[in-house]
């Protein structure tokens, strides 16, 4: 059989059930006793041993197998789950983790696993006891029997030609994928008839909870050399035995009906009842195929303002009504496309515990970490790089942030620390909170540091608000750490951090008090693809503002404005706001402003910076697709992109970090 085809289905399931296993074992360690955690690994584990040893990944199956040996002896309650047990089983996931981007990257063979599988081994034959027969293995009398209503049945087929055979089945001993061959044999017989009954009965099969030996009652027109055939040739099947059975000599059930299941897989049958079809409500996509819907989206999107445009120079009303449809159905189109590409950030939350547990036991502390939010969801594009930033965040919390067992009980804390986890949508954004009940920020040291390492002088530094030393953090190479370790203290990290966030169009602000805890926030867009801004005009140019960083829009007149020690200022409903003149940010003719002159303004918010922005016009809102401006211009400072409107002409998008 050609595998290619199925590995990028295969890495998918095995990023599923590594998922399942990382978080039930981080439940485990705090539950023990927990049989159900237990079944839960058990089955993730028993699931990918099947499915890597079908796509000829033996290292993954071997671990997997070991894997399943251990837990067999803890589910028998042969052997109690211990500290010892957890970390062999986290050094498992660890190295199945290792195997399957081993796998999707071709370099499988180079990692090794022989010294795990020896500890796994070791450890499940610790006190073990020989025994020659035990529930799930032994070889049981299988006796077929069928009830009233599978007579019937059987009657009714014979009746019409079909003859009915018993198909027994043996499968070698050291056949590891017993529910699989099992279905490979049931899968053959029903293309050459229908398979009425099995011994043991299909979910026995599919658990594995048989030994190596079953029978399936199959009703065919064929001869038995056609219906034995098929099956000799599937792996792991050492004999076929194929018997016709007389209606006069059915074994039946005494004084009971029996099983009503006579068939199996997604068509299951029942006596007296049509097939049901069972089908998955869902579908795996390749991300490209979103990609590319997601453009033809943003082109229709173009398309739709141009033709807005063209609606308001011809004024027809049939245009209209045609255009007003065609823009509902765009907009619908386009929200269900973004749905279509959400992902929960759970998916990446799911990371951070055992990250958290690791690292508390380096340390030598203890951290409660709490996650809210996990079913927020963000485009897959912005998924897909928040992973390093949120690792760096939390290391800092950790190694930083939360102090040892004995220093918060000498400064009066709870001995275990506590760090939140947050993630919420608010408006057009997704923010993302990571709180620790820390030391906080010393800012005098911070101070310090900063004037040492020449990034500001002594009197800048004195001048610097707290809020404003924060931000001294975002310094390559500035770090408060007394001493390097392996975990933070490089000066490396929080640069980066700011550095990928803001290239996805989102803010990251920091809160701290000194004795007391920081909060880390991330302001992230909900997608990078279609964004809804606000158009307005700065001379005779338009220009674009996400409307995520748009707080209000206001008119303010000309005398509102004042001057304090240099810099314009607005009093709005008691805050005062710094003000900017766009016209003079991107270097256009400004416009004649009297005293009696009202002047269309908005408040822009960043974190919780806030400013009023004067412009010459504010056009409209729309959505506009993003587009970069090239290798030719490069990155210009306060440009995020461009859009083409509805007229064909471009309008810049300001990057408002760098604007305000």
């Amino acid at each position: 059989m050609e595998m290619t085809q199925y590995l990028s289905v295969f890495m998918d399931e095995v990023q599923e059930h590594l998922h399942t296993l990382n978080s039930s074992l981080l439940a485990l360690e705090n539950d023990p006793t927990n049989t159900g955690l237990l079944e839960t690994i058990f089955r993730a584990a028993h699931t990918l041993k099947g499915a890597s040893a079908t796509m000829g990944f033996n290292k993954m199956s071997n671990i997997t197998h070991a894997m399943e040996d251990l837990l067999t002896r803890i589910r028998n309650g042969e052997m109690a789950v211990s500290s010892e047990i957890v970390n062999i089983l986290f050094e498992c996931f660890d190295l199945l983790d290792a195997l399957a981007q081993g796998i999707a990257s071709g370099h499988e063979e180079e990692i090794e696993t022989a010294g795990l599988l020896t500890q796994l081994r070791m450890l499940a034959s610790v006190g073990k006891k020989e025994v020659t027969i035990t529930a799930r293995t032994a070889k049981r009398d299988i006796k077929p029997e069928y009830n009233r209503d599978e007579k019937a049945l059987i009657e009714e087929s014979i009746q019409n030609g079909n003859i009915l055979y018993h198909v027994n089945v043996k499968l070698r001993d050291d056949c590891l994928l017993k529910g699989a061959r099992a279905f490979m044999v049931l899968n053959e017989l029903e293309k050459h008839g229908q398979v009425v009954r099995t011994w043991p009965i299909v979910k026995d099969l599919e658990d594995e909870n048989f030994g190596n030996r079953f029978i399936v009652g199959v009703l065919s027109v064929e001869n038995t050399e056609s219906v034995k055939n098929p099956v000799v040739g599937i792996t792991d099947v050492e004999s076929v035995n194929v018997e016709h059975i007389d209606l006069a000599s059915l074994p039946m059930v005494q004084g009971e009906e029996g099983a009503k299941e006579i068939s199996r897989g997604t068509a299951v049958i029942r006596t007296g009842a049509a097939p049901r079809v069972v089908t998955s409500p869902t579908v795996r996509v390749e991300i490209k195929k979103l990609d590319d819907l997601m453009n033809i989206v943003a082109e229709l999107v173009i398309q739709r303002s141009q033709l807005e445009q063209l609606s308001e120079e011809l004024d027809s009303k049939q245009l209209n009504e045609v255009l007003e449809h065609f823009s509902r159905l765009t907009v619908d189109l386009r929200d269900r496309v973004l749905r279509a590409r959400m992902v929960q950030v759970e998916s990446v939350f799911s990371r951070f515990p055992r990250l958290v547990r690791d690292l508390s036991k380096e340390l030598g502390k203890e951290i409660n970490l709490e996650i809210i939010g996990g079913d927020t969801e963000l485009d897959r594009t912005v998924i897909d790089h928040i992973g390093d930033p949120l690792m760096h965040l939390i290391r800092n919390a950790v190694d930083h942030g939360i102090e040892s067992p004995s220093d918060r009980l000498q400064m009066g804390k709870p001995q275990a620390g506590r760090l939140t986890l947050r993630a919420y949508q608010e408006s057009n954004t997704v923010v993302i909170e990571i709180e620790d009940d820390g030391r906080g920020f010393n800012y005098e040291r911070l101070r310090q540091k900063a004037v040492e390492g020449g990034f500001v002088s002594e009197e800048e530094s004195r001048l610097y608000t707290d809020e404003e030393l924060t931000e001294l953090v975002f310094i390559p190479g500035l770090s408060t750490a007394q001493a390097v370790t392996d975990i933070s203290g490089r000066g490396v990290g929080m640069d980066v951090v700011k550095n990928v966030i803001e290239g996805l169009g989102g803010v990251i602000s920091i809160k701290s008090q000194y004795g007391a805890g920081t909060l880390v926030q991330v302001r992230l867009p909900l997608t990078l693809a279609i964004i809804q801004t606000m158009l307005v005009r700065a001379g005779s140019e338009t220009y674009a503002i996400p409307t995520s960083y748009i707080e209000q829009t206001i008119s303010i007149g000309s005398r509102e404005i004042q001057n304090f020690r240099g810099q314009e200022v607005v009093n709005v409903r008691g805050d005062i706001l710094p003000l900017l003149w766009l016209s003079r940010l991107v270097e256009s003719p400004e416009p004649p402003v009297s005293e009696s002159n009202e002047l269309d303004a908005i408040i822009i918010k960043i974190g919780e910076h806030r400013v009023l922005l004067v412009v010459d016009q504010l056009v409209r809102q729309q959505d506009i697709v993003i587009r970069p401006l090239g290798g030719y211009l490069g990155r210009i400072q306060g440009i995020a992109g461009g859009t083409v409107l509805g007229d064909g002409q471009i309008a810049l998008v300001l990057d408002m970090r760098v604007v305000a």
